[in-house]
């Protein structure tokens, strides 16, 4: 159940950050760098995470499961 709402939370997230954002597509490759910072973020406040300099890169923001492994990472390593 937390990981479906985690998933709902992260959609609200992007949708907020770029209105059409598509499901199916590259997160990476659908944000510009400011829109990308954004999420970023968005992301940390909201689930109360610090993303480390060395996680931001287009795999861990491909798709929404690679973002929702990055957030557990950086909540078991609090």
């Amino acid at each position: 159940m937390a990981i479906i709402n985690q998933e709902k939370k992260l959609n609200k997230i992007l949708i907020s950050i770029k209105k059409n954002y598509k499901k199916n597509h590259s997160i990476a490759e659908q944000l510009d760098s400011i829109q990308m910072l954004e999420l970023i973020t968005k992301i940390e406040e909201i689930f109360k995470i610090k993303i480390s300099s060395k996680d931001i890169n287009s795999k861990n923001f491909f798709k929404i499961k690679n973002v929702e492994n990055l957030i557990k990472k950086n909540v078991k390593s609090k």
